[in-house]
């Protein structure tokens, strides 16, 4: 916000000396109660909005907003202000309320200071949250309570030094009461001539270092981010390009399954092995102990169940054959099913004659015998076993042209996220970069022009000309548009904060879903680009 300009206005009259000037007791004119009129509805507007934020800053959220809680304090204490200084004087005069008039005009002087703090504060709350958000693209936690800390120490500082800076204020301006104009125009905010020449070269110099300073440095912040960001981008798709990356983790999950792949194999053996053993253990010890009619009857009844069991397997291959004959007619059997065929044909001769198969088999020993069903047994066991490995093998990799595809469709989505990143970036910098060359170089143009150039701008009765006092009218209006259309510039380039901004109750509320919460992960997982 603009300071008071030294001249003609009821609003604000301020004079170097204590000498009478008629011109001071003049009503305001209407282009300027229009200004005032547009700079009270954008403070209104702006209290509005920066409240909106120190609720949903201040409340449980995800993650903690420091410097953005300040500056949201800032803000509304200049739309505050803004409407203390000039909206309510202006009531007070128009409406002719005498008690609203001299609470704003007593408490002018400290309105006054608390503006110039807030409008020195607000260059480096700005630099200090692109400082933050550097740290965090370079990889700092910024999250832990030891940083919330640290945060918070830097706004005490920050706020404790502006204070300190402009406490001079006090001692440099008053309120000058004068009798011989009508009750409503008989204050205004004066000088005291002796304090203003001590503190002229304090004041020279701390206007130059908080326009000019102040402005380098949160241009070279900005700028850096950017460049980080634009670094990391160039990294991300480096790494998206290059065929290890893409293929690493086809590989990786390669060799997990086929490591998952070897374990299962021995794991079965070595059940099939013990179960083998066991049942080899039990037939021996159950034909040891009956006589030798009773072990040819378990032998031949043991013979017909093996060639049932040779049957049914013969069964399985035969639809097995067909099936892979059916979908690929120009691929034979393999030579493992070849193989697999030979071997149960033989036990097939021996189905066809089972009364010969049983004579010939009585003559040998019932151990031996046994040992042969064994053996064919886990060799079927072995089988089913190479059949179930290749299927599963099949099924657990895929192919690698999915594989490949998926990797390249995650990178291409890291490359868009970084490039929004960039815009955003890019588009917050533009944005606060002009919105304070709008706001302090016409404050410092004014400054100088009344500091060094001071007949240019002063009437013949000593007062300002109307162009100064609109002017500085529009300085002011610009500083409170600043602070009241920050919420929409968070609106429109942090994604974490709009999503915070559409699920406060009023949002909600006015999307008719007041009992629904927005909940996008995606959106509070990315990193801030803060304004």
């Amino acid at each position: 916000m603009m300071d008071p300009p030294l001249g003609t206005s009821p609003i604000f009259n301020l004079s170097i000396n204590d000498t009478f000037n008629a011109s001071a007791c003049e009503d305001v004119s209407e282009l300027r109660i229009a200004f005032i009129s547009i700079g009270s509805c954008l403070s209104i507007l702006g209290c509005a909005s920066n409240g909106i934020l120190l609720f949903m800053f201040l409340s449980k959220t995800e993650k903690s907003y420091p410097f953005q809680t300040f500056l949201a304090f800032l803000d509304f204490m200049l739309c505050a202000l803004y409407i203390h200084s000039f909206g309510l004087l202006s009531i007070s005069v128009e409406y002719k309320i005498p008690f609203l008039y001299d609470f704003v005009m007593d408490t002018n002087v400290m309105s006054l200071v608390m503006s110039r703090v807030v409008q020195l504060s607000i260059p480096y709350t700005l630099i200090a949250n692109s400082l933050e958000k550097l740290t965090m693209i370079l990889g700092y936690d910024c999250e832990s309570r030891f940083s919330l800390y640290v945060r918070i120490g830097i706004i005490m500082t920050l706020f404790g030094t502006m204070t300190a800076l402009r406490l001079n204020c006090f001692k440099m301006f008053f309120i000058h009461v004068e009798p011989l104009c009508e009750y409503f125009h008989r204050k205004w905010l004066s000088s005291d001539a002796e304090e203003v020449i001590r503190w002229k070269d304090f004041e020279h110099n701390l206007t130059f270092v908080h326009t000019i300073f102040s402005f380098l440095l949160l241009l070279f912040c900005n700028i850096y981010v950017v460049y980080k960001l634009r670094t990391q981008h160039r990294r991300t798709r480096r790494q998206s390009t290059s065929p290890a990356q893409l293929f690493s983790g086809n590989d990786e999950a390669g060799n997990k399954t086929s490591e998952s792949r070897e374990a299962e194999k021995s794991s079965t053996e070595e059940d099939e092995t013990r179960e083998v053993e066991t049942s080899f253990t039990r037939d021996a010890a159950v034909q040891k102990n009956h006589s030798p009619e009773i072990r040819e009857a378990i032998n031949q009844e043991a013979q017909y169940s093996e060639i049932s069991e040779i049957q049914e397997y013969i069964d399985q291959e035969a639809e097995t054959l067909l099936s892979s004959y059916v979908h690929n007619p120009e691929a034979g059997p393999s030579e493992t099913q070849e193989a697999k065929v030979q071997m149960t044909g033989t036990s097939k001769s021996s189905e066809a004659d089972p009364e010969k198969a049983g004579a010939s088999d009585s003559q040998k020993a019932g151990p031996s015998k046994t040992q042969e069903t064994i053996h064919r047994r886990a060799g079927t066991s072995e089988i089913h076993k190479n059949m179930n490995e290749e299927n599963e093998t099949d099924r657990a990799i895929p192919p690698p042209e999915e594989e490949s595809s998926s990797a390249r469709n995650q990178a291409a989505l890291e490359i868009r996220e970084q490039q929004f990143k960039i815009k955003c970036a890019t588009e917050t910098t533009a944005v606060i970069i002009s919105a304070y060359l709008v706001c302090n170089l016409c404050n410092f143009v004014l400054y100088i022009i009344e500091n060094f150039k001071s007949e240019i701008i002063l009437d013949g009765n000593g007062g300002f000309k109307p162009w100064y006092v609109i002017s500085c009218d529009v300085g002011s209006n610009m500083f409170v548009f600043s602070s009241a259309v920050r919420i929409f510039i968070y609106y429109k380039y942090n994604r974490e904060i709009k999503v915070l901004i559409k699920n406060t109750p009023l949002m909600r509320y006015a999307r008719g879903d007041s009992g629904k919460k927005i909940d996008d992960d995606n959106l509070l997982k990315m990193e801030r680009v803060d304004v």
